[in-house]
């Protein structure tokens, strides 16, 4: 009987689980045939691994990945000398949380400055929130870019306590929440500062 070129195998998923540094490949069964994987990071394009599996072998688990990072999964099914079309997924690791994250009023009565470790990752960005520490009244959402590792709150009221929660962002992910937290400085005799309406935020990478 002559052989076939099989077909591509059904149910492929590649999934984090939660994890930072590992990804989970699945795929189907089909019968009589064994499998060419690959694994390769997007961004930046770098091969991780290639393999040939045999039959029966439904399920990969790829460790020491990079957090949020990109990765590809691509699976062709093989029988005898044919191949089938290569079926790719893809699905990111989840980033780690920020790290380093302070708060700091640097001496100011309206404006505290945050800072934090930047990712390795280049494709992390952060989200945060700040928030009245007393009343936990919300005054500012903040996104930033994967080069950012530093914002100004102005326009703060003097002598008053703020938190600030953020958390990384790779993909559809986001890691656990970090929180720093400092007051601004009390009025000073010779400040003249006025008020913004609400928080001012500037950002530097």
């Amino acid at each position: 009987m002559a052989l076939e070129e099989p077909l591509a195998p059904p149910g492929v998923s590649l999934s984090s689980q939660g994890s930072t540094s590992t990804l989970h490949a699945h795929w189907k069964e089909v019968a009589g045939a064994g499998y060419v994987v690959t694994l390769y990071s997007l961004e930046p394009p770098a091969l991780v691994k290639n393999s040939s599996e045999v039959r029966g072998v439904t399920n990969l688990t790829y460790e020491g990945l990079s957090p949020g990072t990109h990765y590809a999964f691509v699976i062709s099914t093989v029988a005898g000398p044919y191949a089938s079309p290569p079926l790719r997924i893809t699905n990111w690791t989840y980033p780690s949380p920020v790290e380093e994250l302070s708060l700091s009023n640097q001496g100011q009565s309206t404006s505290l400055h945050a800072s934090w470790k930047g990712a390795a990752t280049s494709r992390v960005n952060y989200s945060g929130v700040l928030l009245e520490a007393r009343s936990q009244v919300w005054l500012r959402n903040v996104t930033v870019g994967e080069n950012c590792s530093n914002i100004t709150f102005q326009g703060l009221s003097p002598g008053r306590q703020y938190t600030l929660e953020m958390a990384a962002v790779a993909g559809p992910y986001r890691s656990p929440v970090r929180t720093a937290t400092d007051w601004t400085c009390e009025w000073g005799p010779l400040s003249h500062t006025r008020l913004s309406p609400e928080p001012v935020v500037a950002w530097a990478g």
